[in-house]
């Protein structure tokens, strides 16, 4: 399952790694590529797809036929070649559904073992929905939830209680082969409807009998799962382009699975947000997700970037590093992970991030904001410097940019929206910014004020680590008797470069918090 590729006159940065992913799905086969770096931060810096369709592509012995195998393998050889162009050190691979249950499925990965030498895993049902689940589990903030993976071939769902797997089980119920089984490319009358919908509310009650009226969140991965996003986020002309953890009621779920089931294929094509490739396929896609959402009587349905090659990521990595497999806090390894290999003042902003806590802490009284507030301040705060990796002049609007398109996990998309304006304001406050339709789109007067604090805290934080020389041992900050606010400094030396940086906020301060800030130092 792991190959080593790199050439022997390639010398890579010391303990560096890149790993590749390779998911031999039933409609697609992709390769995403990960850089590991020596301090084990991590990003994505490759991914590539192939359409292959294998669950249409099987003949009367139940083999996938010789031109299906033909593509598989031109596949996979491209992607060997971008892995050995890439330095990729290790590749992972793992076949599903199509080839789990083809009668040639063997001979298709020991072909590809001698043809590319590449090693391929057919995994199960069962380990197919357990790294869907780590995948998952690792980047979205859910305790207790409905997992399903919808693929061409099968269906694996899996029951979270606490963040645990309780459940995983897989189904032949995918988007491709229930579209060949009732016949539904073009379109699909209410008694195709009726029929599907009986066919796979028994198969799901009968395999899931945990599902029934569970009325927890249906959290969806794969291509269908997507493209359902896609087109609500158009049709509601949502101004933020990012897929994971966009979250769907269950009545807009059905205000798109209607549009669609009034459609042909030619209709369906000219959807905005549907890929085209996906029209013949996506109502039986899109039945199986209104089958499950209505046994489970779930009113939230929440759609996932991430998953099986995720999974198999994290299960890789957090073992190379004697980790648990499950991350305890989503978020902070998130964040951290991007400071870590963007900012290159690791240092600095983490003691900004320790002041800005302290601070809001200490001053809950004042400014009245809950622990979900915090989370928008941690962000901006551990990444405030983001910018300075494109341009020092300005930074704060590129740190702003970037921390909107940063793949932070476990946080919702108005928390990470809120924290790039707070980082946009980490030296002044411009309304200015909010011309910008994305703060229009998604932040009300109430979120706008409460950035506007966040951001005087931000600032403040900073002004404390200014030369970034640990001037500042300690700060104490409190609320005097009388209201005012008080803020104690212990320096390690008397330049008063910080202090002298901090005086300038004080009237910001006052015109946010509505009372003076008392500042105390001692040497």
């Amino acid at each position: 399952m792991t190959v080593n590729l790199m050439p022997e006159n390639i010398l890579p940065e010391e303990n560096m790694q890149r790993v590749g992913i390779i998911d031999l799905g039933s409609n697609a086969a992709r390769l995403v590529i990960l850089h590991i770096h020596k301090d084990n931060s991590h990003h994505l810096i490759y991914a590539q797809r192939s359409s292959l369709r294998l669950s249409q592509r099987i003949n009367k012995n139940g083999e996938i036929t010789a031109d299906a195998v033909k593509d598989i393998l031109d596949a996979i050889q491209k992607f060997r070649h971008m892995c050995t162009l890439l330095q990729t050190t290790k590749v992972i691979g793992a076949a599903t559904a199509a080839v789990r249950n083809a009668k040639n499925g063997n001979e298709i990965i020991a072909r590809i073992k001698k043809e590319t030498g590449l090693e391929l895993d057919i995994i199960s049902g069962e380990t197919e929905a357990y790294y869907g689940y780590l995948g998952v589990i690792n980047t979205i903030d859910e305790k207790n939830a409905i997992l399903f993976d919808l693929g061409g071939g099968s269906i694996e769902i899996v029951l979270i209680r606490d963040r645990r797997a309780e459940h995983l089980v897989s189904l032949n119920l995918g988007t491709t082969n229930m579209t060949e089984k009732f016949k539904i490319s073009d379109k699909m009358s209410s008694k195709n409807f009726r029929e599907i919908t009986a066919y796979i509310g028994q198969k799901m009650r009968k395999s899931f009998p945990w599902l029934k009226n569970s009325k927890l969140p249906i959290i969806g991965i794969g291509g269908t799962v997507r493209n359902v996003a896609k087109i609500y986020q158009r049709r509601v002309n949502y101004s933020y382009p990012k897929l994971h953890n966009y979250r769907l009621s269950s009545t807009q779920f059905n205000e798109v699975f209607n549009l669609l089931r009034n459609t042909n294929c030619e209709q369906r094509k000219k959807i905005p947000g549907l890929n085209s490739e996906r029209a013949d396929i996506i109502l039986a896609g899109v039945t199986i997700i209104n089958t499950l959402i209505s046994i489970a009587k779930s009113k939230e349905f929440i759609i996932s970037g991430c998953g099986l090659r995720e999974g198999l990521f994290y299960d890789y990595y957090l073992h190379q590093l004697g980790r648990p497999v499950i991350i305890e806090n989503i978020l902070k390894e998130s964040v951290e992970n991007l400071m870590t290999f963007t900012v290159g003042r690791a240092a600095h902003s983490h003691k900004v991030s320790r002041l800005s806590e302290k601070m809001f802490t200490a001053w809950k009284p004042l400014h009245k904001l809950s622990d979900d507030d915090f989370k928008v301040l941690y962000i901006a705060s551990a990444l405030h410097d983001l910018g300075i990796s494109i341009n020092y002049y300005f930074h704060p609007r590129h740190s702003a940019y970037l921390i909107e398109n940063a793949p932070l996990m476990g946080v919702t998309h108005r928390e990470q929206i809120m924290a790039a304006l707070v980082a946009n304001w980490h030296n002044s406050i411009s309304m200015k910014n909010l011309q910008r339709g994305i703060y229009k789109d998604f932040l009300s007067e109430k979120d706008i004020i409460t950035a506007r604090k966040l951001a005087v805290i931000l600032a403040m934080a900073e002004n404390l680590d200014f030369t970034e020389t640990n001037a500042v041992k300690d700060i104490s900050p409190d609320i005097l008797a009388d209201g005012r606010a008080v803020l104690g400094v212990a320096m390690n030396e008397s330049l008063r470069i910080e202090l002298d940086e901090l005086s300038g906020n004080l009237d910001l301060f006052k015109k946010e918090f509505k009372t003076e800030l008392v500042i105390r130092t001692s040497f």
